[in-house]
C-alpha cells in the first residue's frame, strides 16, 4: 500500500394487375462526407499565448523558461528510451466507466460532422455533439525505489496509458533528476479534439479534471495496487 501527497425511410410502390413488382434494390448506406481540411490557425493570432518558434529539428532549451513552438522532426529525448541496468517500476491497470462518473457522463461529436471555425472568434472552433458513454483505461506506475507505506509525490497524466512516461520516470528517478514518485496515466474518453470526451475533459474543464482525478482515480489506484 502506498500514500499519496495531495494533488491538486416508408417506401410505397403501386402497380397494375398482372404486373410484377419491381425487384427490390439493396439499401445502400449513406456515404460519409469527405473530411474537410483542418483549419489552420496562426500560433501568433491575438489571444494566443506568446511563444517562440524554433527551427525544425531543435528542442526547447532545458535551461530557459517560456513557451516554444517545435517543428515536426525534433529528436527524442534520451530518457525516453529504456536502458539496461535501470530499475523498472511496476504498472497496475484498471478501467473506469462513464456510468460511474458524476462529473463526466460522456459526449461524442455527431457522426459525419467536423469542427468549424467560429466566424466571430478565430481562436475558437464550433462543433455538434451528443451524450455518449466511454471507458477509460488507467495505469498506475509505482517505481522500484518506492518504499511501501511512505508518502510520495503523485504525477497525473492524460491521453494515456503512456508507457513512455513510465520509461522516462525509470530513467530520471535512477539518475536522481526527479524524486521517487508515483504516476497515474489516464486514458481519454475516446474521440478527438472538440466535441469529444477527450476534448472536453482535457481542455474545457481543468478544475473538474482535477476533482475527478482526486475522487475516482486516486481512490481506485489505491485499491488496485494493494
Amino acid at each position: 500500500m502506498f500514500r499519496l501527497l495531495s494533488i491538486s425511410i416508408l417506401t410505397v410502390s403501386a402497380g397494375f394487375a398482372q404486373t410484377a413488382p419491381p425487384a427490390q434494390q439493396p439499401q445502400q448506406q449513406a456515404a460519409r462526407p469527405p473530411r474537410p481540411p483542418a483549419p489552420t490557425r496562426d500560433p501568433h493570432t491575438p489571444g494566443y499565448v506568446t511563444a517562440k518558434e524554433l527551427a525544425d529539428g531543435a528542442n526547447a532549451p532545458a535551461d530557459q523558461d517560456g513557451n516554444f513552438i517545435l517543428g515536426p522532426t525534433h529528436p527524442a529525448a534520451p530518457e525516453m528510451a529504456a536502458k539496461d541496468g535501470v530499475p523498472q517500476g511496476t504498472v497496475y491497470t484498471f478501467d473506469m466507466e462513464s456510468k460511474d462518473s458524476k462529473i463526466y457522463p460522456g459526449i461524442a461529436r455527431e457522426q459525419g460532422t467536423f469542427a468549424r471555425p467560429d466566424p466571430d472568434n478565430p481562436t475558437r472552433l464550433m462543433v455538434n455533439s451528443h451524450p455518449a458513454p466511454y471507458t477509460r483505461h488507467v495505469s498506475v506506475y509505482v517505481p522500484k525505489q518506492y518504499v511501501s507505506g511512505t508518502a510520495a509525490p503523485l504525477l497525473v497524466g492524460a491521453d494515456g496509458p503512456d508507457k513512455m512516461l513510465f520509461t522516462a520516470l525509470d530513467n530520471l528517478i535512477a539518475e536522481h533528476k526527479v524524486p521517487v514518485m508515483i504516476a497515474v496515466s489516464i486514458g481519454n474518453g475516446s474521440g478527438d479534439a472538440q466535441g469529444s470526451e477527450r476534448g472536453w475533459s482535457t481542455t474545457r474543464c481543468r478544475g473538474c479534471t482535477q476533482s475527478s482525478s482526486r475522487r475516482r482515480c486516486c481512490r481506485w489506484s489505491r485499491s488496485s495496487t494493494t
